[in-house]
């Protein structure tokens, strides 16, 4: 620079601070979307698009068949369970709305995960009968066919069989797409009173679903279908005689002429016993189970979940998630999706689709193997969501299960209940387990692998601002809904150990939800008492002075809830948990975040399942008195009307003898102590009531003996001694709803007019439930948990265990 140049000065950037030099953040203006920086994201965020959430799937459905009907050129489905005959509607499957799209020149195209054993999503029945489809349309010999069914495996790179293509997405004629948490499959088609009883609104066959009990109806419908009877050459064969008059239609025209006439799909056998390697044969052959949920006596499990449509530019981004994914797996190519600034802007929502994907998947979707690497989008979008927090997060989610730092509670040998689990003890088929032998001390090495995912950690260290550090001064809450236990039964290894992770992720790990908040709590403590070294309590996971902080003082930093519903079926009461599926996230009633991610590492980690998702920020604001304290504060109208729907509908608002009392001040401001307190107190009143009536479900407390922690089977007895094997000690004091026993006579409350007493649907999640029981049953969790390059053999044997088990860290494997 000559002497005669004036130097560049660079600008001053001013900005507002608080007393502890913490910058200020402006309502509507802050950064949340997830960038390149932080991951190779799949959408930039794009404005002008209209969203329109359903809190039901009757809700969802309804649309879908209204824009089905009057679709004019392209429907395409993509799902974790596509199921031809899902219900939709009373007496409407899916495929009579296809029927009707394809007969007027639709093209559909349905991608449903190539499901692996044991794993049964009935997607090659779909496949069979969607594309028989194709034969019914007028003048279709000769003409391209209009339904094409595509399986899509997960793209990754190692356990393939094991991981699975787990989106949710329709999109309609390129202008219209769904996205959520709801597959077009059994069970999803529910409404606000979550019914108990298996043939309400004419749930027929797979239908009435409730995968953790048996099914005792034996079902003689001679509309029953068997798909399989469609896909063999002899099958599509027609019998004549010598006249060459027809004898004999072939199955397939047998099978076709039952869909025609409103038939559904008949069960299949699932694979028995615990080696599932050699009960692969008999499960492939698909031999039928033709039996239903009895409704005289048998409930169905409700289901609460969330979906949105969406119109705008972010339709593209949904349309290139599917066109590229498709054309990886078709020999029918479709055309790339139009530009998002090709598309009308319909609304004020500023929406980014964000996916979880391999970097297998993006090569072979983007033909190069230069692409970048996996995509975390929705995992870094979580994180910043709750690093972004103010005053309250609420989470619903199918599964919560994050690095939680080390087991709390004996980790050797299993207890009781669970090597009762285990072997099988109960005399009921025990599907879930198979250790493969033989594996060297090389390969064995890491085969406990916990978690690795920080949701948790995130969670605790916003928590951190708020109890310990002064950042944040408002107070702050978190709101988490869970089911109680993954879908199935208790009696399956696989949900025993998931019971377990999750339970160490909330209650027990060293640094797990509550003892993570009384670590806070009692850092707080020294720290006001001026002891300097008062993190110790924080970060020594050794450290046990947080003991002396009770669990019941962490209810004002977190509300845990599950959800669950009683009803009388024919003349018996019966209860069921309501199976939480959403994968949900709304923050200070700003930003919402939904799709298909669960909180584990399988959903959020990139390299595993696929996953869809958008996070929406609503450009049209309100303001709303949230936090109780006379002040508006400033929401966006989206996700503020999106947690008061769903509140109303889990505090039974609007429903006669169930809503919740005085509970709307709560739903109108989750930001205030007052509400959150109200909040667990009701579920804990209905947690209480629940237990007193049915001894079989999850509780705190053993009902036989309230000084005894319950098992994770509820109705087991430390002190008996099995019948069956004398020197065990340890027996289930009554049966439990997975026996075929426990149906013939039903369990019934002894005072049935306390049921009344229970008010909307929450229950407070037992935090005691298996407190010092081991239930952690082992097998190569590393297998599935790290990434790891192993050999052809290495990958075979591992196999054989994947697909027999379910990992802790990443989740069941029918994560749905």
């Amino acid at each position: 620079m000559s002497s005669n140049q004036t130097p560049k000065v660079p600008p001053t950037l001013y900005q507002i601070v608080d007393k502890s030099g913490a910058a200020h953040h402006a309502a509507h203006t802050e950064q949340l979307w997830v960038s390149n920086a932080q991951s190779a994201v799949f959408s930039a965020p794009t404005a002008g698009n209209k969203v329109v959430a359903f809190t039901t799937g009757e809700a969802y459905f309804a649309d879908l068949i209204k824009e089905f009907d009057a679709a004019a050129s392209e429907i395409c489905i993509a799902g974790w369970q596509v199921n031809w005959d899902a219900l939709l509607a009373p007496g409407v499957r899916l495929y009579d709305v296809l029927l009707r799209a394809a007969k007027r020149g639709v093209n559909i195209y349905v991608m449903p995960w190539n499901d692996t054993e044991p794993v049964q999503t009935y997607d090659d029945q779909t496949r069979i009968v969607l594309e028989s489809i194709n034969a019914l349309l007028p003048n279709a010999k000769g003409k391209p066919a209009k339904v094409h069914v595509a399986l899509c495996p997960a793209f990754v790179e190692f356990n393939g069989g094991y991981y699975s293509h787990h989106q949710k997405q329709v999109v309609v004629d390129r202008k219209i797409a769904y996205v959520g948490g709801i597959d077009l499959a059994y069970g999803r088609f529910d409404d606000n009173t979550y019914d108990l009883r298996p043939d309400a609104k004419g749930r027929q066959g797979l239908n009435r679903y409730n995968p953790g009990i048996p099914r005792l109806l034996d079902i003689k419908s001679t509309q029953n279908v068997d798909p399989d009877l469609m896909s063999g050459v002899l099958d599509k064969s027609n019998t004549y005689d010598d006249m060459g008059n027809l004898i004999l239609p072939s199955k397939a025209n047998e099978e076709i002429e039952k869909i025609a006439k409103g038939g559904w799909q008949i069960p299949y056998a699932e694979a028995g016993g615990m080696d599932i390697a050699a009960n692969s044969a008999s499960f492939s052959s698909n031999s039928t189970a033709p039996a239903t949920l009895d409704p005289s006596r048998q409930p169905r499990m409700p289901w609460q979940d969330i979906h949105s449509r969406v119109e705008g530019p972010a339709v593209s981004h949904l349309l290139r998630n599917f066109v590229g994914r498709w054309n990886c797996v078709s020999k029918v190519k479709l055309a790339a999706a139009p530009k998002p600034e090709s598309y009308p802007k319909t609304g004020k929502a500023l929406v980014q689709v964000l996916r979880s994907a391999s970097r297998e998947h993006c090569i072979k979707e983007n033909g190069s193997k230069n692409a970048r690497g996996i995509q975390t989008d929705i995992y870094e979008a979580m994180k910043g969501l709750i690093a972004k927090s103010r005053r309250f997060i609420y989470i619903e989610n199918q599964f919560f299960v994050s690095d939680f730092g080390e087991i709390g509670g004996p980790a050797d040998a299993l207890s009781p209940a669970a090597q009762y689990i285990k072997d099988g003890d109960s005399g009921i088929s025990n599907t879930s387990l198979r250790i493969v032998r033989g594996l060297s001390d090389s390969e064995g090495e890491d085969l406990d692998r916990l978690p690795q995912n920080g949701i948790l950690k995130s969670l605790l260290q916003r928590l951190r601002e708020a109890i310990v550090d002064d950042v944040k001064k408002p107070k702050f809450h978190v709101y988490i809904t869970v089911p109680v236990h993954p879908e199935g039964s208790l009696y399956s290894p696989s949900i025993a150990v998931q019971v377990y992770f999750t339970m160490q992720t909330l209650v027990f790990g060293s640094h797990s939800l509550i003892n993570g908040i009384r670590r806070l709590i009692k850092a707080r403590e020294l720290k006001d008492k001026k002891d300097p070294s008062y993190r110790r309590v924080i970060d020594d996971p050794a450290n046990t002075e947080y003991r002396s902080v009770e669990i019941e003082q962490c209810n004002e930093y977190v509300t845990l809830l599950n959800l669950r519903n009683w009803g009388k079926v024919g003349d018996k009461y019966v209860t069921e948990q309501i199976y939480v599926h959403s994968k949900l996230m709304i923050v200070d009633d700003r930003f919402a975040l939904f799709g298909s991610a669960n909180i584990n590492d399988r959903s959020l980690l990139g390299d595993r399942d696929s996953e869809l998702a958008i996070l929406v920020s609503d450009e049209d604001t309100k303001r709303a008195d949230i936090n109780g304290v006379g002040s508006n504060q400033p929401v966006r109208v989206f996700a503020h009307e999106l947690r008061k729907k769903i509140w109303k509908k889990l505090f039974g608002v609007g429903l006669p003898g169930r809503e919740a009392p005085r509970i709307e001040k709560a739903i109108d401001e989750p930001g205030s102590p007052a509400s959150w307190r109200a909040i667990a107190k009701l579920a804990a009143s209905n947690a209480a009531a629940f237990e007193q009536a049915f001894a079989y479900i999850p509780r705190n407390f053993a009902a036989h003996d309230q000084e005894a922690f319950a098992s994770v089977l509820a109705t087991w007895n430390s002190q008996m001694r099995r019948r069956a094997k004398t020197k065990l000690v340890g027996d289930l004091n009554s049966p439990i709803p997975f026996h075929e026993n426990f149906w013939k006579n039903v369990p019934q409350p002894k005072d049935p007019s306390s049921l009344k007493s229970i008010k909307g649907f929450v229950s407070a999640l037992p935090v005691h439930w298996t407190r010092g029981e081991n239930i952690w049953i082992r097998y190569p969790t590393a297998l599935i948990v790290e990434n790891q390059h192993e050999t052809d053999e290495q990958k075979n044997r591992a196999a054989i265990a994947v697909a027999a088990t379910n990992t802790p860290a990443n989740s069941d494997q029918r994560q749905g």
